[in-house]
């Protein structure tokens, strides 16, 4: 074989070339149907098509099947690989398959040796060079490299095991993949609540909305067969699963780069407790011209509908009545684009409680991580248009009562009013609205959150 540093751009071309590769692997596996565990058939059939003579048949058909590679490390990398990942008890079972053929060919090395000490053939002469042992079982063991937290828990996977040393890199799982996945068994924490992709559907435009399509001459109706979604498993996708989603925007732009974004809401509602979380992946797309646009995110009330206007940083509504900035009815998760892979799946963990968002590959990938976003604040603002819309008309508008409101609270202040009508003044949900003092105020009612995803032209995304 040629030595890698021989190659034009040396051990990292090569270090390049096959990890595009092993990612192709997976690509093939969890899009277009052709699953590791017949790619050995596969190869062998090409072969066979392309009439080798004997010998080049045997060396070729060997070759080329997965089950034949012997570098540790290589095949630790691809049952590592975070790119394209088609389902992970297909990637288990190919394991499985692996370990078996190489216990196979050391079964078969031993026979050849005891054959060779049966026959009493001469010992290589010095110089020679002895067939290479094939790998011990120690070394097989390739099952650390599965990410646990994916495997489906019902199932029985196998025990856990450390990574051999001679595969030179640490596991695809870790342990905070692992507690995540278990935290209705650790420390009694809470599990969070998975938003299915089964649950997604088309958000509507705003009605009334003069957005970019208004600008469109040739018409102003919305292309709604440019979304074309799949829901549950295919029969060619290794990836997918019944409550899967796939929606790819096949709109091409001519005009106006943005004016074919589509929307997908997820429909199960979201009270502002406990934890909620969403995984997907972007499929194909991210060299469309209109990539950047790709966004992800909460939002209240989809049955309004999506508004995008000239000069907007997103998916939006036209401001309401007392809305101020920071508090709009979409929240964009602004970290995604630092952290989202083409073909890498991207968990969204949503903690109501805490007032924060998770976001993390799986498997996790090296140098591609962001901080926590903080959600305390856009919950607050929402809080307080939901007040804002529960109190009468006359409340929000009256200059007398607001200042009513603020002589009350003076007096308060000073100590002329105190007992119960002090009380009853602290808790007036109306007063407190008029001098803006809402953190005091009990919501009469919550509002609801939902998963959304902004799919622009030539994207495509699939939702687990």
């Amino acid at each position: 074989e040629q030595d890698p540093q021989e190659v034009p751009g040396g051990l990292e071309a090569v270090n390049t070339f096959f990890q595009v590769a092993i990612g192709w692997i997976f690509k093939l596996a969890s899009l277009y149907g052709l699953d590791l565990e017949h790619q050995p058939e596969r190869m062998w059939e090409k072969v066979v098509q392309a009439e080798y003579d004997d010998r080049r048949f045997a060396e070729l058909g060997d070759r080329l099947s997965l089950l034949a590679w012997t570098n540790k490390s290589q095949v630790a990398d691809l049952v590592g690989c975070p790119f394209f990942r088609p389902q992970e008890e297909l990637i288990r079972d190919f394991v499985s398959a692996w370990t078996q053929s190489q216990q196979e060919a050391q079964q078969r090395w031993h026979h050849a040796q005891a054959l060779q000490a049966e026959s009493s053939l001469e010992a290589p002469a010095s110089g020679e060079v002895e067939e290479e042992s094939p790998p011990t079982e120690e070394t097989w063991n390739l099952f650390s490299c599965l990410c646990r937290e994916l495997l489906d828990p019902t199932e029985n996977a196998p025990e856990e095991t450390p990574l051999d040393a001679t595969f030179g890199h640490e596991p695809a799982y870790s342990s905070e993949l692992e507690a995540t996945a278990k935290l209705s068994q650790n420390k009694g924490q809470q599990a969070p609540t998975i938003v299915k992709g089964s649950s997604f559907t088309k958000m509507n435009r705003h009605k009334g909305d003069q957005d970019l399509a208004s600008t469109k001459a040739s018409s102003t109706e919305e292309d709604t067969g440019a979304l074309q979604v799949v829901i549950g498993s295919s029969a060619a996708s290794a990836s997918s699963s019944s409550s899967s989603f796939r929606a790819w925007n096949s709109a091409e732009e001519v005009d106006i780069v943005g004016h074919e974004r589509q929307v997908v809401v997820s429909e199960i509602p979201m009270r502002p407790e406990g934890i909620f979380r969403l995984d997907l992946r972007v499929l194909s797309g991210v060299e469309a011209e209109a990539a950047h646009l790709c966004e992800m995110g909460l939002c209240s009330e989809p049955a309004l509908g999506v508004h995008f206007g000239p000069g907007q940083a997103g998916a939006g509504r036209p401001p309401l009545e007392g809305e101020r900035q920071g508090g709009e009815p979409f929240f964009r998760f602004c970290s995604v684009p630092d952290i989202l892979l083409e073909g890498v799946r991207l968990s969204i963990q949503v903690d109501f409680d805490k007032g924060e968002i998770n976001f993390r590959n799986i498997p996790q990938v090296e140098g591609y991580s962001v901080p926590n976003t903080p959600l305390r604040n856009w919950l607050k603002e929402r809080r307080r248009m939901v007040i804002l819309r529960q109190r009468p008309q006359g409340e929000l508008e009256c200059p007398l009562f607001k200042h009513q409101a603020e002589h009350l609270h003076e007096m308060i202040d000073a100590g002329t009013l105190s007992g119960d009508l002090a009380r009853a003044v602290l808790a007036d949900v109306g007063v407190s609205v008029a001098r803006e003092r809402l953190s005091v105020a009990a919501v009469e009612s919550t509002e609801e959150y939902h998963f959304y995803i902004v799919i622009p032209a030539g994207i495509e995304v699939e939702v687990f």
